[in-house]
């Protein structure tokens, strides 16, 4: 990654970042390979933050790559808190994974590929919300079991 081969880019929502859309123009104005190197910080936000900070601190990112962000004005269909299980922090904050599958999708031009790696993703949401609401209900459960036994023994 440290050399110049191909573009690098990292897709953070830092204040030197560049809107996707403008990184797009300026790949299809002066690449001539049509690789790009892409750097995900795949972590909660406050540790993906702490991560960032220090890479920058202690000058790890390559001198040539262009770092990039996402805004809702990059969707033509913004679904915001797709992955819905932890809270960003921010309404227009995206998952490490929707972030790719937009971006690829957009520089292989191929809108398909979006929907097809968010798939798994959208799976894991909803079996998770399962699990979760019968962890509830047993819990709900359990609880008013437990009322029952003190009240009948009062």
């Amino acid at each position: 990654m440290a050399k110049e081969e191909s573009p690098t880019w990292l897709v953070y929502p830092d204040r030197q970042a560049i809107p996707l859309t403008e990184a797009l123009q300026t790949l299809s104005q002066n690449s001539e390979s049509p690789k790009v190197t892409l750097v995900f910080l795949d972590a909660t936000w406050k540790y993906a933050k702490e991560m960032h900070k220090a890479n920058e601190e202690k000058m790890q990112y390559p001198s040539h790559m262009l770092r990039v962000k996402l805004s809702p004005d990059d969707f033509a269909v913004f679904n915001p808190r797709r992955f819905d299980i932890r809270t960003p922090p921010s309404e227009d904050c995206l998952s490490t994974a929707e972030c790719l599958a937009f971006i690829i999708s957009k520089l292989e031009k191929e809108p398909f590929i979006y929907d097809t790696i968010m798939k798994p993703l959208d799976l894991m949401v909803q079996q998770w919300h399962a699990f979760a609401k019968q962890t509830r209900a047993r819990k709900r459960r359990k609880k008013e079991h437990h009322g029952e036994l003190f009240s009948a023994n009062a």
